[in-house]
């Protein structure tokens, strides 16, 4: 597996950007930090190289992205040191740039905000382009509704050669015939993860748009972010199943399928996410964006973010997820964190006060372990999942 490297960056760009305003004062370098991690993005940007791009011996990459469904997909980066794209780790990362803007602004400015605006920018029409809706102004109407997850397929069954066992540069990968069907998921092939996964993502970036006072892409990056929430709330696919013994302990592969485009082959993929934490992550941020931007419906998304919360389907899967990682796997801190900014209700604190307290005992429950910088992780596999 080769995440940890993108997990990594992802959070180390979160950390900078919250501690950079006083890395003087610091013994670890944060803004050194937060320079590196943007430089990192760019290196593993697909598609056409902008301008500014950070990286000199980067160039236009998968061009022809999307042309198995008439569709221009280019864009977005890269998985992990491959080429595979995925619409999960990506939403994931983009997510908490997005979230290092909005709640420590005071980290971008001059060159690192005008590199940040691009980079968000660049993964919303992105993300956008894979949400093919037939009646885009239509909330709840999902006749005809697709929405990519993956370019380039990670699992058994990728047309060969494949791009996530390809470590060549991505430039020459389709001259070397480097198979990149698109994947994706709709009402009949169901997939709620990696579509609340954009959801979140776009509506943070949505946010930090607000801020930006660019209002009308706020606007449309919101419309779509709530559309792809209520259709993974529509159409939920658990992410466990019962065993004999009634527990829900077993990988539902109904949660894992997409549609491959260029045969319409229903296949199974990899490296999906948890169905109802990463949903109720898509409802809260959704939530915080409206209320950001003076909408009276976000209350009903914070009414739709609790019921996720309180059910039975949350409890089977993961228990509230206060053991899990946070990661493109384990969203749900990420949303009880916006539900406490939003509510100030005392359950959604003790959800973070759960999930923190494994950080206070290294070496015992979970076997957590601290970094010589202070950094608490839990598996060796990729140390910094978790801040």
């Amino acid at each position: 597996m080769k995440y940890p490297l993108f997990k990594f960056l992802s959070r180390l760009l979160i950390a900078s950007a919250l501690f950079a305003p006083s890395a003087h004062a610091a013994p670890q370098n944060y803004a050194e930090a937060l320079q590196k991690s943007q430089f990192f993005f760019d290196a593993n940007l697909s598609g056409p190289k902008p301008a500014d791009s950070l990286v000199e011996w980067r160039g236009p990459s998968d061009l022809a992205d999307g042309s198995d469904l008439g569709r221009n997909l280019t864009g977005g980066w890269y998985d992990a040191g491959d080429y595979w794209k995925s619409n999960l780790t990506m939403s994931y990362a983009a997510y908490m740039m997005a979230w290092s803007a909005v709640d420590a602004p005071n980290a971008y400015t001059g060159t690192r905000k005008t590199i940040l605006m691009r980079q968000l920018r660049s993964m919303a029409t992105y993300l956008q382009s894979c949400v093919i809706d037939a009646n885009p102004s239509q909330p709840t109407n999902f006749s005809s509704y697709n929405v990519v997850i993956d370019i380039g397929g990670a699992h058994p069954g990728s047309p060969q050669p494949n791009t996530h066992a390809y470590w060549g540069p991505s430039e020459i990968g389709a001259a070397l015939g480097i198979k990149r069907p698109s994947y994706y998921v709709n009402t009949t092939v169901r997939g709620s993860d990696v579509p609340s996964a954009m959801s979140a993502a776009l509506a943070m970036i949505a946010h930090v748009l607000v801020l930006d006072n660019d209002l009308a892409t706020a606007n449309s990056l919101l419309t779509t972010a709530e559309k792809l929430a209520t259709f993974a709330e529509t159409y939920p696919v658990p992410y466990k199943k019962q065993d004999a013994n009634g527990n829900w302990s077993i990988d539902d592969p109904l949660a894992q399928r997409a549609i491959r485009a260029t045969d319409s082959a229903i296949v199974t993929t990899a490296y999906r996410g948890k169905t109802y934490g990463v949903l109720m992550t898509a409802l809260a941020t959704v939530a915080r964006t409206q209320q950001a931007m003076g909408k009276p419906t976000a209350s009903s998304w914070i009414a739709r973010a609790d019921a996720i919360r309180e059910s039975v389907a949350m409890q089977n899967e993961s228990n509230r997820g206060w053991w899990i990682d946070i990661g493109w796997g384990g969203w749900y801190p990420l949303g009880a964190f916006q539900m406490a900014k939003l509510t100030g209700l005392a359950k959604w604190h003790l959800d973070l006060q759960n999930h923190i307290s494994g950080f206070s005992f290294p070496g015992g429950e979970g076997d957590w372990k601290v970094s010589p910088g202070g950094l608490s992780f839990r598996k060796d596999l990729g140390g910094a999942f978790l801040l």
